[in-house]
């Protein structure tokens, strides 16, 4: 097979086997998500754009700019998770157990890395929600984030 999910087919990844029909269905909602999504798919969205785009929203459209927030703060968390899990001394950030945030709180604490970080405003807000919650919550002896 010479596509995507055959390449995927059949390979262990973190510990999961994946199956053709596995992979393709998770291909296949990744591309129906990314139909949907609110936020323009010409290139990464900004920072500056982001936020500015949430403040313009109004009402009911706030909340697509928190679920897209949120849902890169909890891909970040999975990432996160596995990383304590196979190699505990490279934790990306060090966030307490109980901490469940909500789309208002990751975007508070993206505001509030490009208000001591103006130059971050250029950069893509994935990128920059990580080292938001690298500041917010530092591990012990980690490096300030460079981008």
């Amino acid at each position: 097979m010479h596509t995507l999910a055959g390449r995927y087919a059949g390979r262990n990844l973190g510990g999961v086997s994946m199956s053709g029909r596995v992979v393709r269905t998770v291909l296949a909602v990744l591309a129906a998500l990314g139909a949907m999504s609110a936020v323009p798919a010409l290139g990464e969205t900004t920072v500056s754009d982001f936020l500015a785009s949430y403040d313009a929203a109004k009402g009911d459209d706030r909340v697509i700019y928190e679920v897209a927030a949120s849902s890169v703060e909890n891909g970040l968390g999975w990432a996160n998770a596995y990383m304590k899990r196979e190699h505990p001394d490279s934790m990306m950030y060090c966030a307490p157990q109980t901490l469940s945030q909500s789309g208002e709180g990751v975007i508070a604490i993206l505001r509030k890395f490009v208000g001591t970080h103006p130059d971050a405003g250029d950069k893509p807000y994935g990128m920059i929600i990580l080292f938001a919650e690298m500041a917010e919550y530092p591990c012990q002896d980690q490096s300030k984030p460079t981008y």
